[in-house]
């Protein structure tokens, strides 16, 4: 069932991620899922410490950090980031490492990941990649370190909001 409703969306941008809390957030989530989760893409250079092609992303955008305090997001952290100056928004429960392209895609609300329904990758534009209809991989599932329902669910209604709201007459 659906209902009209006029929520508002997080609108998000592809930012350029730099600074101390943030680097020590990409470690985190390269070393937990050493390939892009959705497409399966290896690191082929990690050991030399080259992650071409990949990118560790946010669920919950680092840009909405603010929102992320108001509504008390970090209550759903269980495991915070080393250093507690970095915040809950930089734990390794609200990060994934994806293709480049896909991150983009990603935080254009193009694909979205449903935790309700099997961890399924949901495509919400063309699907040239072949990620439609996939299911994150058990053992990534299996890791206590993988992302939170709570904010793949979040990711996932507000692709819905961008992707289906209808022009209002």
């Amino acid at each position: 069932p659906f209902s009209i409703n006029d929520e508002p969306v997080v609108v998000r941008t592809h930012s350029l991620q730099t600074g101390t809390r943030v680097q020590a957030f990409t470690d985190a989530v390269r070393q937990r899922d050493g390939r892009c989760i959705v497409s399966g893409k290896g690191a082929v250079n990690a050991r030399r410490g080259l992650w071409v092609g990949l990118e560790a992303a946010h669920i919950f955008p680092l840009a909405y950090e603010g929102d992320w305090k108001q509504y008390d997001y970090g209550r759903w952290i269980t495991i915070p980031p080393e250093r507690e100056s970095a915040g809950t928004i930089n734990s390794i429960q609200n990060g994934l490492l994806l293709r480049s392209d896909l991150h983009k895609s990603f935080d254009a609300y193009c694909f979205s990941i449903n935790p309700d329904d099997k961890y399924k990758v949901v495509c919400f534009v063309d699907d040239d990649d072949g990620i439609a209809g996939k299911h994150l991989d058990q053992e990534f599932l299996d890791d206590p370190r993988r992302p939170v329902d709570q904010l793949l669910r979040w990711h996932f209604r507000q692709a819905v909001l961008v992707n289906m709201k209808g022009a209002g007459e």
